[in-house]
Parts: structure tokens; C-alpha cells; sequence
């Protein structure tokens, strides 16, 4: 007569077969979205979107916030799947215009597209009744350390958007004491603007704005620092080509950067799957042979 107990013993190594299968196979997902997932356009939230291609991370935000649309950071050094980043420049939506007209209050975004794995456009359409204007906001990826977004307008608007950071240390070698008690620094017919800002664990950054074509820019401070500049450009189009530099006088070492990103989130997506398949191990060997 079989023996029950052999039986049950059976059934209770396949179900531990299966689940250890299940847990190693889960243990893969987070790497296999950090691997697919890297240079291409994510969505994460209600129109939010994030590009990681190691070196910038760039992220729309959520359609109801009005902040970051996009935010650009950068790694202060390109390690593969690197979780630090500093934040280099937010284009802002809720103090940008076009004919006057608030692109966060004024407009609402009607699409999104992702044409390609590097370039994602958002279709604005004003609310304002009688201007039945539509603008679309193109941004691309097409080289490392550099991203290009780009206005379209159907015909020639207004265009006053408005680019932050808290803070700049310098803008076109304007700096926060050169303002002296005026609160604002109006430069004509710019064709760029280069800025640098300092990251007290990394140094010092630099970085370069191009505009494809000269603009009206206004540098704003507040009591603390110089937070925005303003560009302005009557167009058709508008486009701003961002190219950031790394970080200068270093306070860490690469090799420091290297055991940080080792102790990163991202990093224990790679140790997530051994030592799971070690756990189910030893997980087999303490409990599951006790039971021949």
C-alpha cells in the first residue's frame, strides 16, 4: 500500500518548484525594464514621460503639474544604470507663453507621440475662445550629452518661454552680484546662453543653450540666486539645442562614483536574481530534502 506521506512529500517539492521558478522569474523583471527600458521614451504617470540613456535623464512631468515639461538632469559621471543625477535645467510650461497665452492655464495638451525610441512630441491646443491655436513641443535625444526640443506654431506667434533652475551661477557671465539692485538683466539678439551652476557634492557644471535663431532674453534672480531666464522670439518655429559638459574640480573620485552606483537602487536590480536563486537554494536544501 503507498505511503501517504511520500505523496504529500511530492506534491510539496513541486509546489516549491514552481514558486521558486515564479520568484526567480520575478526577480529578472526589474533588470530585463532597466535594460529595455534604457535610450527609449517611458511612460510613468498620466502623461508623464522619462528618457535614461546613462548620461541624461530627461522627464516630462504629470499634464496637472506645469513644472519640468521637460526637466533635464545629467550624471555627473556616464556609468551604465547610474541613480544619481543632478538636475541641469527645467523648461517651465506654467511660466511659459505663447501670444500671451499661458501654456499651462491657457492650453491643454490634446497628444502625445513617441515617433521614434528617441523623440516624443506633445500636441497643445489653446482653450482661450477665439484663438483656436495649436503648438506642438517636439523633444529629441539625438546625441549623448544633448537634447533638442523644438516649437511649432501653424503660423508666427509670440513666443516667451521661460527656463529655471535653482541656481544658476552664471548666465552669458552674468552673475548674482553683477545685478546689483535690479532684479532683471535684458540681453538683445542673443544666439545662446551658457550657464554654469555648482553641485556641492560634484563641482562645478557648464552648459550651453543654442537657439535657432537670435532671441530677447531676460535674466531673472531672486533674493537668493539667479533662477530663470526668459527667451522671447517672434517665429514660426523655435528650437533649443542643449549641450551639457561634465562636471569640473570633481569632489569625488571615479572610483568613489563607481562603489555608489554599486550601492544604487538600480545596481540591486544585478543582485536581486542571485541572491534570490540563492535563496531558493538554500531554502531546498534546509527545508525541502528534510522531507525524503
Amino acid at each position: 500500500m503507498p505511503d501517504p506521506s511520500r505523496g504529500i512529500s511530492r506534491l510539496i517539492k513541486r509546489a516549491f518548484a514552481l514558486f521558486s521558478i515564479y520568484l526567480i522569474f520575478i526577480s529578472f523583471l526589474p533588470l530585463i525594464s532597466d535594460v529595455m527600458g534604457a535610450g527609449r521614451w517611458n511612460g510613468y504617470g498620466w502623461g508623464a514621460y522619462d528618457f535614461n540613456n546613462g548620461v541624461l535623464d530627461v522627464r516630462f512631468s504629470d499634464l496637472t503639474y506645469g513644472g519640468d515639461k521637460p526637466k533635464l538632469s545629467a550624471s555627473p559621471y556616464p556609468l551604465m544604470f547610474q541613480s544619481k543625477y543632478v538636475d541641469v535645467i527645467e523648461v517651465s510650461d506654467h511660466e511659459s507663453f505663447i501670444n500671451g497665452n499661458n501654456m499651462y492655464y491657457d492650453f491643454q495638451v490634446a497628444r502625445i507621440i513617441i515617433t521614434d525610441e528617441e523623440t516624443i512630441t506633445y500636441i497643445y491646443v489653446a482653450n482661450v475662445s477665439g484663438e483656436g491655436l495649436i503648438v506642438s513641443k517636439t523633444t529629441s535625444i539625438p546625441f549623448q550629452d544633448a537634447i533638442v526640443i523644438v516649437y511649432s506654431a501653424p503660423r508666427e506667434v509670440h513666443f516667451r518661454i521661460s527656463l529655471w533652475r535653482w541656481y544658476y551661477e552664471s548666465v552669458n557671465n552674468i552673475t548674482f552680484e553683477s545685478f546689483g539692485q535690479a532684479s532683471e538683466k535684458r540681453l538683445e539678439n542673443a544666439e545662446n546662453a551658457t550657464f554654469t551652476f555648482f553641485d556641492r557634492e560634484f563641482g562645478r557644471f557648464h552648459a550651453i543653450v543654442f537657439f535657432s535663431r537670435p532671441v530677447n532674453m531676460t535674466i531673472c534672480r531672486d533674493d537668493k540666486g539667479i533662477n530663470k531666464f526668459i527667451v522671447e522670439a517672434r517665429s514660426q518655429n523655435l528650437t533649443f539645442t542643449i549641450h551639457v559638459y561634465v562636471a569640473e574640480n570633481r569632489k569625488i573620485s571615479p572610483l568613489t562614483a563607481f562603489f555608489r552606483t554599486l550601492l544604487s537602487i538600480k545596481a540591486l536590480h544585478f543582485l536581486l536574481p542571485p541572491l534570490t536563486t540563492i535563496c531558493v537554494y538554500l531554502g531546498w536544501k534546509k527545508w525541502v530534502r528534510r522531507l525524503e
